[in-house]
């Protein structure tokens, strides 16, 4: 699977100088298939986003009413793990025992998973 990562330019540009996401920050993630074939034949090697089959957000905010652990909550409007993929127009927050605590556990760095992307990877080494 491939998965792009959306960011604010502004939070970006924070993180870059200071090496932690401001609040509030909004991290978009989507999950596409590896696909190695397509109709008209124009790849003939590797493999490229194919179908969306996933969408994972994000929300880095303190002054949310409901308060997480590490001011980061977590929404899977459209989850990889279920076989009819259905986009959901809204979805309340995961419970941070489902998604909080493996970030504790293996987020690099502002319970951000940096090391997964090279181009916030190369700012923390």
């Amino acid at each position: 699977m491939f998965h792009n990562i959306y960011i604010d330019p502004q939070a970006y540009a924070h993180f870059v100088a200071t090496h932690e996401f401001p609040d509030p920050t909004v991290l978009v993630m989507e999950v596409f298939t590896a696909a190695d074939n397509e109709p008209k034949g124009i790849v003939s090697k590797g493999v490229f986003d194919g179908d969306r089959v996933g969408l994972q957000i994000a929300v880095k905010d303190s002054h949310s009413p409901a308060k997480h652990a590490r001011d980061w909550a977590y929404y899977i409007p459209q989850d990889v793990n279920d076989p009819s993929h259905p986009l959901h127009a809204s979805s309340p927050a995961f419970p941070d025992d489902a998604c909080e605590s493996c970030h504790q556990a293996h987020a690099s760095l502002d319970n951000v998973w940096v090391q997964f992307y090279p181009t916030l990877r190369k700012l923390i080494k």
